[in-house]
């Protein structure tokens, strides 16, 4: 088996046909389609069941609960047989020879993945963009891109534009975080601090479909839950020590603090959350006295020590 593609499935019975569709006439025709049922209260299900009948690639597994994304797509890397995996996530699509150009890279260039660009479909206008998250990919051509302390941060971290050598990530034990948003976070910083080398294919192949209920659309009208992305920063924390390379990505790292805090702090309806999870997380990762030897470590000290919160932090070896 070539290629094996996880599509974590929970109410999207607007959106699965048009995904299951994409990935069912792919021009690569040696793969298996592992949908994870979680558990969700619409007939995507019957739609997926329907579909198994007509193309016996597909394969169903069902969470005993709903378990979320990374838990699903966990459950699909250990129930694959194919040499590559990807993660469709099942309100998007993609190009009909996506998988095949992926494949091909990888087999010439025997990378540990490849990434594709994205296409931002804005449900609610029926339009397409590139002017978004995702446009740090336009300014690179189709080329091998090398991943390392001082670039980690510059790139998207979705799971779903890219595909993996499955091996590389049995061997290295690198999952999703489970039960928390913002899961590719922690899988991106797994992956990429022990894979240094991609390429990028200089073609939008993947669809993004930007909606009401997904992450971005939930992030602008509140509804999302802010503290997840310091769990996940910390335990990007642990994956770091634990791996003994902290020291190498500590910079790195703490520009990815900064971003996090950012992230949310300056829509009013997380402020408050924000300040309270930041606090907790910081703590956590022994800041600052694990960081006062990092270049922009006076930069981050300036920037938190603007939120009275954070200052209890401050020791008195530090100043700002």
């Amino acid at each position: 088996m070539k290629l094996s593609v996880i599509v974590p499935v929970y109410n999207v019975e607007k959106y699965i046909t048009q995904c299951l569709k994409s990935i069912c006439s792919q021009t690569l025709k040696d793969i298996e389609i592992i949908c994870i049922d979680d558990c969700g209260n619409d007939a995507s299900m019957e739609i997926v069941n329907n579909y198994s009948k007509q193309d016996n690639r597909i394969k169903i597994i069902k969470n005993k609960k709903n378990m979320g994304l990374g838990y699903s797509r966990n459950v699909g890397v250990s129930n694959s047989s194919g040499e590559y995996i990807s993660c469709i996530d099942s309100d998007d699509w993609i190009v009909e020879d996506m998988f095949e150009k992926c494949v091909k890279i990888l087999d010439e260039l025997k990378l540990d993945s490849v990434w594709v660009k994205v296409n931002t479909y804005i449900q609610n206008t029926n339009k397409y963009t590139t002017d978004n998250y995702y446009k740090q990919l336009y300014e690179y051509n189709g080329r091998l891109l090398y991943i390392n302390e001082n670039n980690i941060n510059n790139f998207p971290v979705n799971a779903w534009n890219k595909v993996y050598k499955t091996n590389f990530l049995k061997d290295n034990n690198i999952k999703w975080s489970e039960g928390l948003l913002y899961e590719d976070l922690e899988f991106y910083y797994s992956f990429y601090t022990k894979s240094s080398k991609t390429y990028l294919i200089d073609e939008l192949l993947y669809i993004y479909r930007w909606h009401d209920k997904s992450i971005m659309g939930k992030t602008n009208k509140g509804l999302c839950r802010v503290e997840d992305i310091y769990d996940v920063t910390y335990n990007i924390y642990n994956n770091l020590v634990n791996d003994k390379i902290l020291n190498k990505f500590q910079d790195a790292f703490l520009q990815l603090v900064e971003r996090n805090i950012k992230l949310f702090y300056e829509i009013p309806y997380y402020t408050k959350r924000v300040k309270k999870y930041s606090k907790k997380m910081l703590k956590l990762i022994h800041f600052p006295e694990r960081y006062s030897n990092i270049d922009n470590f006076q930069y981050l000290i300036k920037f938190i020590g603007n939120y009275k919160r954070f200052k209890l932090f401050f020791t008195k070896g530090h100043k700002k």
